[in-house]
């Protein structure tokens, strides 16, 4: 079998998706500060990574499929982990899960529907309202518009005859 056809193994080519070097140094710096890697060694964590997040991608895409869905949920992230048989990273996985949710759910802004203090139908009632008064100017600027096109149309506004060289000498 030719690896560099294997979806898992990627094409080989220079435009294969990857992650940042940048990161991946950061990351392996945290998780073993101690320690010295070769460049080498670098790039084969960021390759294993990306390779590792592919699968993952294309086993949650399977598993959101399996369930009839267009779009991938974390359950079906986490299945895909116990179906790859990364079961121990699981608990850990639905605690980040909560964690993101909680985040997420205090960097919402708030509404300014909840916080107006009114109703639906007070706010129902200041929106008609405000509909209305726009549809009247609106009004208003077609029928002054109107009345001045007509006022126009009533002035006399003879052209001189262009025969007419009265006013020239020639």
């Amino acid at each position: 079998m030719n690896d560099m056809n294997d979806p898992f193994l990627g094409s080989g080519t220079d435009d294969d998706l990857s992650l940042p070097q940048a990161a991946v140094n950061k990351f392996i710096k945290e998780t073993i500060p101690n320690l010295r890697i070769s460049k080498d060694a670098r790039q084969l964590v960021a390759d294993c990574c990306t390779q590792f997040i592919h699968h993952m991608a294309t086993t949650s895409s399977q598993m959101c499929e399996a369930a009839d869905k267009k779009t991938i949920a974390p359950d079906h992230v986490l299945e895909a982990l116990k179906m790859l048989g990364f079961h121990e990273m699981v608990p850990e996985c639905e605690k980040v899960l909560v964690d993101c949710k909680e985040e997420n759910a205090k960097r919402k802004k708030p509404n300014k529907l909840s916080n107006s203090g009114l109703s639906e139908e007070e706010l129902y009632r200041q929106q008609k309202a405000l509909i209305d008064a726009a549809k009247n100017h609106q009004l208003m600027e077609e029928q002054n518009e109107f009345a001045s096109s007509q006022h126009f149309q009533n002035l006399d506004l003879s052209r001189p005859n262009e025969d007419d060289d009265e006013d020239f000498d020639s």
